[in-house]
């Protein structure tokens, strides 16, 4: 009896092509999910980047300066959202809120304080 093995059977094709496309499959979620992960990151250091240069100006402002003045403030620099609140503690003492939100989903928010004698305090 002779036997002749010319290739692959089609059990064996199908179920190389099944490990073949079960391995697409997960690398390309493994793009995917690294792409997302690589834009939240971009979003987080932008936010910082507009939080930290809103503190810096806010704080560099004269104390008595309308974006300083008791109440909330409001400004859009797209896609991101700024308000901050000033609340006067005393006449030479005013508490800052600061929130920095991006499309109203990731935020970053803190509060400093602003000084008649002391030019800057976190």
């Amino acid at each position: 009896m002779q036997v002749n093995n010319k290739g692959f059977s089609l059990v064996e094709t199908m179920i190389a092509m099944i490990i073949v496309a079960i391995s697409v499959f997960m690398l390309s979620s493994i793009l995917v999910i690294s792409m997302q992960s690589n834009k939240h990151a971009s979003i987080r250091m932008h936010l910082s980047q507009v939080y930290d240069g809103y503190q810096n100006r806010l704080a560099s402002q004269p104390f008595d300066s309308t974006s300083l003045a008791p109440g909330t403030h409001t400004k859009t620099e797209k896609p991101f959202e700024v308000r901050w609140e000033t609340q006067d503690l005393s006449d030479s003492l005013k508490k800052i809120d600061l929130l920095v939100s991006y499309r109203r989903q990731t935020k970053r928010q803190g509060y400093f304080y602003k000084s008649r004698l002391i030019k800057e305090v976190h």
